[in-house]
């Protein structure tokens, strides 16, 4: 009985981190829309990088955070191209693999 309890409890702590990922990234996402007020004609993925690297900094800490700037890194361009394809956050997170 006390397996089931302790996969019960990995999966739950397994769900409410991914929740809590995807909270922060759907949050960040907002953050680069009011930032660049919606408008992302003349953004560069280096400038959308250095911005998303500095949301990394406040919304998370550790391990969370080097996998935050790795992402962005990582996916600079193709965050770009996502906003400028009018994506949602959770469309935008989730194809980050973040949500």
């Amino acid at each position: 009985m006390s397996k089931v309890i302790l996969v019960a409890l990995v999966a739950l702590l397994a769900v409410v981190y991914s929740s809590s990922i995807c909270d922060k990234c759907q949050a960040m996402m907002q953050n680069a829309r009011t930032n660049y007020k919606n408008d992302f004609s003349q953004v560069t993925a280096p400038q959308l990088q250095s911005f998303m690297e500095d949301q990394c900094n406040k919304e998370f800490s550790g391990l969370e955070k080097s996998a935050c700037h790795k992402v962005v890194d990582k996916d600079s361009n193709e965050l770009l191209q996502a906003f400028k394809a009018g994506q949602n956050n959770q469309q935008i997170c989730h194809t980050a693999k973040l949500c």
